[in-house]
């Protein structure tokens, strides 16, 4: 019974006006700037790839993942991050993401690889590494979560690493993507992927394969913001 009842997510999705937010409070969170580079790339990165927390950063200072510094790389201006091993890839046949730029740059996941690339140690296996070359690990990046969230006046308990997810799979299927594609997008078991109400939530969120849908949205966010 408690196993049911654990099916509705209560956390709240990341919506891009709260991604910019979150990237601009950073400044505020951090103690320095490379930190904050380091934590706009870490965000940005969550949020158009739809990463699961254990994809992306390490369960401890000591632990391993698989997202290293040579699984992503630029290419033609754009990013190409290969996962070497997910939740619901355990032999690791790995998954291949494609990243395009977007015109705005504060936001583009592209445009703040170039950032932290700029800044980051030239070693380490690892691509989300601090300046002393130890990875992110997932307590820090739900602790700098947390704080930006805070920062910004809002319920920190009700936004998570997930909220990123929530977000993948919500404006994937407002700009018609098949239930087939979304799964796909965001590396989605069935079961999982139901538990999401899609319905609920205006988002967005995007990779490679919703860049025209990318550039339409964000002209029409750009507009509809008060300035």
């Amino acid at each position: 019974m408690a196993r049911k009842s654990q099916t509705m997510d209560q956390r709240k999705p990341i919506t891009l006006n709260l991604v910019e937010k979150l990237l601009n409070v950073l400044n505020a969170v951090c103690f320095d700037d490379f930190e904050v580079t380091l934590f706009q790339c870490l965000f940005s990165f969550t949020y158009f790839v739809a990463f699961r927390i254990s994809e992306i950063v390490a369960s401890s200072k000591t632990a391993d993942i698989e997202l290293r510094s040579v699984n992503v790389t630029l290419f033609k201006q754009r990013l190409k991050i290969i996962i070497g091993k997910s939740k619901t890839d355990q032999v690791g046949r790995g998954n291949i993401i494609w990243l395009g730029p977007i015109k705005n740059t504060f936001l583009c996941p592209v445009s703040n690889y170039c950032r932290f690339l700029a800044v980051r140690p030239k070693s380490g296996s690892q691509f989300f590494i601090h300046h002393n070359k130890t990875p992110v690990t997932r307590f820090q990046f739900n602790k700098v979560l947390q704080k930006c969230v805070t920062s910004l006046g809002l319920q920190d308990e009700i936004y998570s690493s997930h909220s990123f997810r929530i977000g993948a799979a919500t404006q994937a299927s407002l700009l018609g993507f098949t239930e087939e594609r979304i799964k796909k997008l965001g590396r989605w078991q069935s079961h999982r992927f139901h538990g999401i109400h899609l319905s609920e939530f205006g988002l967005d969120i995007f990779n490679i394969g919703l860049q025209t849908a990318l550039e339409r949205a964000l002209l029409r966010w750009e507009v509809a913001k008060p300035h």
